[in-house]
């Protein structure tokens, strides 16, 4: 490799397998295009280069399609692509095979009795990347909030056309939010983040799959006052179409009985909801003091978090100190913040939604989240740090980011 280079092509020994490159170091570093190709060829190429009078021989580095080259035939029998083979192994077929294990788990969970509320089909986002729906909705009863115990969202996700080349590019953050009292600011913008907030995901890159089914129960209050309520999908870039989205309520089960009454929006004195954690600063005056409704038997904390720009490959933990107890991320999510910046981390999340086999880099691990994924809520029950519920609740944050790896942790953050 010789310094301002554009690409290297390394030759491997003859009787010897070729190896990923990249997988035992940091070569990714090197900002230039890297393959490595069999004794043969290499002695081929060499040869190429030394029938040319200047000793140059140009090498283009390109990647060619073939339809019909994979097709899978899903549970129902019917016809599925596969994805684009940007990670050429046959572990891309087994990732095929684990999302069309986990659609048809899917179908299953959508055949469950619940009471379905539509809200869009076959919408297709317009001026901002947006889709827009009004549905009048009666006010929730007591008798209904005790006849049900968890509501979730249903969100299908597809292209104006009906392959996969036909999709836009680039991954964006996905937010459904809903908003019953007359206010003008519908919809977020990425990466999300506000109180009116439904539901977040992530668009694929360039693939039509993206079905979710997504237990959104502790954020069931934004709908309760009913009458006309203005759902909002924008889906950051290119043109998608919001092939369906509704809520289900579930009947109550033992166990588990009756939806939350109420809820409340954190809201922390001196912070945004788009402000970025680059600094200590980001965790300063994070903190709270909650009075606790008349009557309250349970509280559950929950939360949306997805870490974008320089957060997006490093790995981040997220805590909240409820009184005197503590709640974190690691503790019921390590996987989905720890494993960011690892080379396969995302592949572990295909059996629970993600779309493999994108053209792109969907395989590395994010901070939160993967690509044509929901970004499901966290939720603790944090019942147990609350001696009384007559008294006040006392709430703090705060997150901690960490080398790839998860060494070093510490407050100055990732981007």
């Amino acid at each position: 490799y010789n310094e301002g280079g554009g690409g290297a092509v390394i030759v491997q020994d003859s009787n010897e397998a070729l190896t990923e490159v990249g997988a035992s170091s940091s070569i990714d570093a090197l900002g230039i295009v890297v393959t490595m190709i069999d004794a043969v060829a290499g002695n081929w190429l060499q040869t190429e280069i030394d029938n040319q009078e200047s000793g140059v021989l140009a090498i283009v580095f390109n990647y060619s399609s073939h339809a019909g080259f994979f097709f899978a035939v899903d549970a129902s029998g019917d016809l599925q692509q596969v994805g684009w083979e940007k990670y050429p192994d046959l572990m891309m077929l087994g990732w095929a095979g684990e999302y069309l294990s986990y659609t048809a788990a899917l179908d299953e969970r959508l055949m469950r009795p619940s009471l379905v509320i539509p809200v869009m089909a076959d919408t297709v986002t317009k001026d901002s990347n947006t889709a827009e729906a009004t549905v009048e909705l009666a006010p929730f009863t007591p008798e209904q909030l005790a006849l049900y115990s968890t509501m979730e969202l249903y969100f299908s996700l597809g292209c104006t056309g009906v392959r996969d080349e036909d999709c836009p590019t680039w991954d964006h953050c996905i937010t459904v939010t809903v908003d019953c009292h007359n206010r003008s600011n519908h919809g977020l913008a990425e990466p999300g983040g506000g109180p009116t907030e439904l539901w977040r995901g992530i668009t694929s890159f360039k693939r039509r799959s993206g079905r979710w089914l997504t237990d959104i129960t502790p954020f069931a209050p934004l709908i309760y006052e009913g009458g006309t309520c203005d759902f909002s999908v924008k889906t950051g870039g290119g043109t998608w179409v919001v092939s369906e989205l509704k809520l289900r309520l579930l009947p109550s089960e033992e166990g588990r009985k009756g939806l939350p009454i109420s809820s409340t929006p954190l809201q922390w004195p001196q912070h945004s909801d788009s402000e970025k954690f680059n600094s200590a600063a980001y965790n300063a005056n994070r903190s709270l003091v909650l009075e606790i409704p008349p009557g309250t038997t349970r509280i559950k904390l929950a939360a949306i978090i997805s870490g974008h720009g320089g957060c997006e490959f490093m790995p981040t933990s997220h805590h909240f100190r409820v009184n005197a107890l503590e709640f974190n991320t690691s503790a019921i999510a390590y996987d989905r913040f720890m494993l960011a910046g690892s080379d396969l981390g995302c592949t572990l999340q295909v059996p629970f939604g993600s779309v493999p086999n994108e053209h792109g880099t969907w395989y590395y691990g994010r901070n939160g989240w993967c690509d044509g994924q929901d970004i499901a809520p966290l939720q603790w029950d944090v019942t147990e740090a609350v001696d009384d519920f007559g008294e006040s609740l006392r709430l703090s944050y705060s997150a901690l980011s960490y080398d790839v790896g998860g060494g070093n942790p510490s407050d100055a953050g990732c981007g």
